[in-house]
């Protein structure tokens, strides 16, 4: 099964390779905004350059992205058990529509690092990031976001193009492309595909998946400990 940022990506290749009738750009997609006011809260962590602050809890992206921190239940933080945690976030994702790229636990530090993709209308994907930590006695959670903007697919097209080159002559070329990064048996509506791996964020620096791993690097690294 391809998913949609397969799908996005396929398109392209045929409008690139025998310039196929509408395919104009995506239309851009806002950021992901919240009116929401909340008492300025005290931010253990620091941001890279290109963050604006749009209140006390949410700061937008020349580019497009959005972080928010919110408060949550202590029971909701990273659990100890890398596995429920994974399960946990699995399922959050799906209930939304998305697919998990990856999920991983510092139980040690009670530190969760979740990231995710879900799909745009009418193209394209917005990629999530997100930290749940503890630090203090409280709990919080920090969110990133950056959705695909302009002409979308472009790094599922290289990566996948590249991808089906390999592949044995008249094998599947879409086998392995898709698959949960935990569990090979799932079958998930959407789940992470070869290009969303982190090896390919240098050579996609400006892609909205590369945007959320770094942000999320520059928290993790500054949080206050």
């Amino acid at each position: 099964m391809i998913d949609t940022g397969s799908r996005s990506a396929l398109g392209l290749v045929v409008c690139l390779s025998v310039g196929a009738v509408g395919c104009d750009k995506a239309r851009e997609r806002p950021a992901m905004n919240s009116s929401e006011r909340e008492t300025a809260p005290d931010v253990p962590f620091r941001l890279g350059s290109g963050w604006t602050q749009k209140d006390s809890r949410t700061w937008q992206h020349e580019k497009g992205g959005e972080i928010r921190l919110t408060s949550i239940v202590a029971a909701k933080a990273a659990p100890e058990n890398e596995q429920r945690f994974r399960e946990r976030m699995r399922q959050e994702v799906l209930q939304r529509g998305g697919g998990l790229v990856s999920a991983e636990l510092a139980s040690e530090e009670r530190l969760g690092k979740v990231i995710a993709k879900f799909p745009q209308e009418p193209s394209g994907m917005t990629y999530e990031g997100t930290l749940l930590f503890e630090r203090q006695g409280k709990a919080s959670r920090v969110t990133v976001r950056f959705p695909e903007r302009g002409t979308t697919g472009v790094r599922d097209t290289a990566v996948m193009m590249l991808w089906m080159s390999k592949q044995p002559e008249g094998a599947d070329p879409f086998a392995g492309w898709m698959a949960d990064p935990y569990d090979a048996a799932r079958r998930d509506p959407l789940m992470r595909n070869v290009a969303d791996g982190e090896s390919h964020d240098a050579k996609f620096p400006e892609h909205p998946l590369s945007l959320v791993r770094a942000a999320l690097k520059t928290i993790e690294e500054s949080l206050q400990r």
